[in-house]
């Protein structure tokens, strides 16, 4: 296989850039178009080298994070940008929330220089997503080519998708309108951060029921994420903090390293609970302890959505909410950057609707208020 992945490394730290260059070139299908030790020097490099991701130190101290990439992206809109941040460095994974909003792709945690296989713990940690990216990027690509510019639910091209648009025709066709909702919980995972920061801003300020949602990130992540979250939309966003109430109109991010569950509390209250359990599916928080906890509290009274991610991580939890007798929606595979999750509970046959994201935060809206 030749080399067809073109990758820019933007990183002030010597080792740091060496352990990525040679990362990456043990593969066969990635080449270091070129390394540049300040942000200025990346963008100057950009569209001589035109690279088809850049990989950006959240901490490069010349031109910060987010600039870097809002940048990057008007220079060159089809780059892919992965942040690479540093384990337990707290000023980095705000440097890397920021990135995010502005259009950066995804992250990596990077262990600290000393570690003797470093370049085999960066290549585990950040091939998938470069090809992840990628995979997407020309399939995207793939589809502007070949493909009317039409907009369909689904795409049936395989017998999994046909199943999907055949359960949206019926669905459709039966005009079935959702019974009464209590909560909403949200599941998401790889591509976690950019859809949420579309899915988020199509809720209204009078959203009347709350809504929870895991996202599979770090710990020092997922505070700044959720303040980032909560100025783009018109509802609050914020972390969960345990034994607080659970409150309409405010969405609840599960903190990194910790189970976000719900508890039945005096005169009918509910309250968050952020648990320390043992990992799921190899996560924490996970998909599957917070959708059986809305199972175990709320019942029917649930609508639950799944979206992109790699791995089944929610599937087991959207059984419990199906045997309550709730209602399951999940992201399409064409909006997907991966259809790991969503496509795991439609092969469950767990799904009542299949949908793109940008369509997501609508059907919710309408259904909640019937």
């Amino acid at each position: 296989m030749t080399s067809n992945i073109r990758v820019q490394i933007v990183d002030s730290s010597i080792p740091r850039r060496d352990a990525l260059k040679r990362a990456l070139e043990s593969t066969r299908d990635m080449t270091v178009s070129s390394v540049s030790p300040t942000g200025k020097t990346g963008l100057e490099k950009l569209a001589q080298d035109l690279p088809t991701l850049i990989l950006l130190s959240a901490s490069i101290s010349d031109v910060n994070a987010e600039d870097f990439v809002a940048k990057a992206l008007a220079l060159c809109p089809s780059v892919g940008v992965i942040i690479t941040a540093i384990e337990n460095d707290a000023s980095a994974a705000q440097y890397s929330v920021g990135a995010l909003a502005a259009g950066a792709f995804d992250f990596v945690l990077l262990p600290a220089l000393d570690r003797k296989d470093l370049v085999d713990v960066v290549q585990r940690r950040l091939v998938p997503k470069i090809r992840s990216f990628t995979i997407k990027k020309f399939s995207r690509i793939a589809r502007a080519q070949k493909e009317p510019a039409v907009e369909i639910v689904s795409r049936p091209s395989s017998d999994e998708t046909q199943r999907q648009s055949a359960m949206i025709r019926a669905l459709k066709a039966s005009g079935a309108k959702g019974k009464g909702v209590d909560v909403v919980v949200i599941g998401v995972s790889t591509g976690g951060p950019e859809a949420l920061m579309q899915l988020m801003p199509g809720f209204p300020g009078d959203f009347p029921i709350p809504i929870a949602i895991v996202l599979h990130m770090p710990s020092l992540f997922t505070g700044p994420m959720a303040g980032s979250l909560d100025k783009r939309s018109a509802i609050t966003v914020k972390e969960a903090v345990d034994g607080e109430d659970i409150l309409p109109g405010t969405a609840y991010l599960a903190p990194g390293g910790m189970h976000l569950e719900f508890e039945r509390a005096t005169r009918g209250r509910v309250v968050v609970r952020t648990t320390d359990g043992p990992q799921e599916n190899g996560c924490k928080p996970a998909v599957d302890v917070l959708f059986r906890s809305a199972a175990k509290v709320y019942h029917d009274r649930v609508l639950a959505a799944v979206l992109t991610g790699m791995g089944t991580d929610g599937t087991k939890g959207a059984a419990c909410l199906k045997a309550e007798g709730a209602y399951v929606v999940v992201q399409d595979e064409a909006s997907s950057v991966v259809w790991g999750m969503p496509g795991s509970i439609v092969r469950e046959n767990l799904a009542d609707m299949v949908l793109p994201l940008k369509d997501l935060a609508t059907h919710i809206v309408n259904r909640i208020r019937g």
